[in-house]
This record gives C-alpha cells, structure tokens and sequence, in this order.
C-alpha cells in the first residue's frame, strides 16, 4: 500500500511539473494506519519512491515529520539518508539526529540504515554532529546487526533479509575497500581478536563474504593466527560463558534497549516539555540515567563480543579448568568443600558457583587430582588438596 501511495505521490509531481493538478497524497494515511511503518519504508524499492513518500511525510504531517524522518533514518538508503540528515539539521534538530545514530550503535539490527549510511561516509554539511562513531565501532555494530538479523522470527524473514543484503553490500564492497582502510585504525590486539571472533560467528554474513574479511584481518594482524598457546584462563580477549549464560545477558541487553531505554526517552520528553531546562532536575537526573543505560549497553555489548560458548564436552577431568566442578579436602581437618568453577555470568557464591576470574578459582585452575594450593575462604588461610574433577555443566 506504501509503495502505492508513493508511486501516485510521484506521478502528482510529474502532473504539477505539467500544469495538471494532482490528487490528494495517501502517503500519510498508510503510514498512519500501519502496525510497522519502519518495514513498510524498507520495502520501497527505489530513491525516487522514497523522495515522494518523505516529500509527502513533511508536508501532510507538519507535527509529526521530524518523528518520522527520524525513524526513517534507521531503514533508509544511504543516499536518502542524507537527504533526511540535512532536513533535520536546517530544522534545528541536530540533537535529535545523534540520538538517532546512538539508538542506531545500541540496536543496530533495528536501525541497518544509519550504519550503512554511516559506513559509507555521510555527504551532509556539519556532519560533526554525527561523527563520534570511530570506522572500526561501525563495523563491529554492522557485523553485529547481521548476527541478529541472521536469526529472524518468522514473520520478520522478508525485512531482515533485504536488510542482510544491503549490510553485506556495504562491508564488502569494492573488494573490501573501506573494511581495509579501517583495519589500521583497529590497533589493540585485543580489538583485533575481537573483530575475528565477530566474523567467525557472524549468522548473517555467508561464507564466501566470512572467508573474504577473515583473509583481510589475517594480513593485517598475521599474529592473531600464530599466537603462542596460553590456557583458556589466560586469554585476555575471550569470556567464557554457558549457554544459558548468554541467553540471561541478551535478555537483560533486550530489557534495556526495549524496555528501559523507551522509559527513559519518554521520561526526558516529558521533563523537557516542563520548560526552563537549566533548573529542571527531573532533565537532569533522566540525562544521568540514559548516559547510565548506553554505558551498560556499551559494556554488555563488548562483552558479548568477547563471549565464547562451553558445553559439557569443552570440560576436562584431568585438571581444574573452567567449567570443572571441584571437590577439595582441607589437609588441616578433613573437611570437604565442592566448588563449580564458572564464567561471571553464571557465579552464584550462594551455590558455591565461583568465577573463574576470581582469585580463589585462579589458585585452582590447572591442578590436578592430588595437588594442593593455599586458600584463603573464611578468613584464615588453609591448604586444601584436589580430591576429585568432574563436569560442572549441565
């Protein structure tokens, strides 16, 4: 019905330019009456439907475009993009703008179009307002949205894979051009073994574009494929984690974004339209919160970029490893203490799950059934021996 609506907008514009008088736009009124007007602007097909659609947003909607515009940034065309991101900064909304493109960094399987749009380089004038995203965090979103948008639900099939396409477009584009030329500004290895990690995992990139990058990240850190060996314990760049470790973390990651990051934004609405921002605490403190939430949502995200799956079969039973579960006797009075040694996400001191970076646990991780090591757990030092290893994943 959108792309409908757009193509007579269009043809009302062809008639004015011909001195006809064109009909009435119904642009407005299907996205008025539609459940998900975000899908219905991401299935126009070309430029000049989506001029016609915004041309029509702007002058039949006076009170609601820069709402919409905002929100059509996240689907857009980086060519239209551009286009919405100089209306809005000649209507004196650039405040509105960053938030648009922070949203877009926080969800960006929701919002693939500032990512692309970013990613190819913005054409609009004062465009410091919307570059504090450096190349190489827009690469790890954009890799990020594919990972999400490689497992839809059903009824989402059709928008995540026209979102897929123009994703995997943009990063592999002429030969990986701009991936290439963000590849220096990457520096620490850590950040490196991070982007691999993101590129090997990635659902929604396919194989052919997956071998490409992973070729290009290999010539430019050689090191990331020749480390020396270190035990799992050791490695900086990975956390590891359960399954059910991870669904935990996406949801409170989805609790944020979806629940109180949408609080947070109505709340600052509401407070900014009390008036007299300067001496107004509730603006104030819902500023605090939202600067809050994108900090936790920053550290979550990194962190998942970091996280590696255990199962059961990853453990070993001939040494302390992550995921072992411990059974130790205190060689002062026979006393037995059982201790699973865990990822953060899954420590519970309660159930005597510890995680593995933990100091205790680093004290136990490699010994063998026999051995002995010094702990520190009520307050007075004991030694305990290692009397049996098994699995402590479920």
């Amino acid at each position: 019905a959108l792309q409908a609506a757009a193509v007579l907008e269009r043809l009302g514009e062809r008639l004015s330019d011909a001195g006809a008088e064109p009909g009435s736009s119904q642009v407005a009124a299907v996205l008025g009456g539609s459940s998900e007007p975000l899908q219905a602007l991401a299935a126009l097909p070309d430029a000049q439907l989506w001029q016609a659609a915004l041309t029509a947003v702007r002058r039949d909607l006076p009170e609601e475009w820069v709402r919409l515009y905002t929100e059509a940034l996240a689907v857009a065309p980086a060519a239209i993009c551009d286009q919405v991101g100089e209306a809005l900064l000649q209507a004196g909304q650039a405040a509105t703008l960053q938030t648009a493109i922070d949203l877009a960094l926080e969800r960006p399987g929701r919002h693939f179009g500032t990512l692309v749009w970013l990613w190819q380089g913005p054409k609009i004038d004062a465009i410091a307002v919307v570059s504090r995203s450096g190349r190489v965090e827009l690469l790890l979103r954009m890799l990020a949205a594919l990972d999400e948008l490689g497992r839809p639900a059903p009824e989402q099939r059709s928008f995540a894979q026209s979102a897929r396409t123009k994703l995997r477009s943009a990063i592999t584009a002429k030969k990986l051009e701009k991936l290439k030329q963000c590849l220096p500004e990457v520096g620490e290895p850590a950040m490196a073994a991070a982007l691999r990690r993101q590129v090997e995992r990635c659902s929604g990139l396919g194989p052919a574009a997956k071998q490409d990058i992973l070729r290009a990240v290999a010539d430019k850190f050689p090191q990331l494929w020749a480390l020396p060996s270190v035990q799992p314990w050791d490695d900086p760049n990975v956390l590891y984690v359960t399954a059910g470790g991870l669904e935990r973390k996406q949801g409170e990651l989805d609790e944020i974004i979806n629940v109180k990051m949408r609080d947070n934004s109505r709340a600052i609405g509401e407070a900014a339209a009390r008036g007299d921002l300067s001496d107004n605490s509730e603006f104030q403190f819902a500023l605090e919160e939202r600067d809050l939430l994108r900090a936790r949502v920053a550290q979550i995200q990194s962190q998942m970029v970091m996280a590696r799956v255990m199962i059961a079969a990853d453990v070993a039973t001939d040494q302390v490893g992550i995921g072992s579960r411990v059974t130790l006797k205190s060689t002062k009075d026979d006393s037995d203490l059982q201790i699973t040694i865990m990822g953060p996400w899954e420590s519970d001191v309660e159930k005597g799950i510890l995680n593995y970076q933990a100091p205790v646990c680093r004290k136990l991780l490699g010994l063998k059934p026999g051995q002995t090591t010094e702990l520190n757990l009520h307050g007075e030092p004991q030694e305990y021996r290692v009397e049996t290893i098994s699995v402590g994943i479920q």
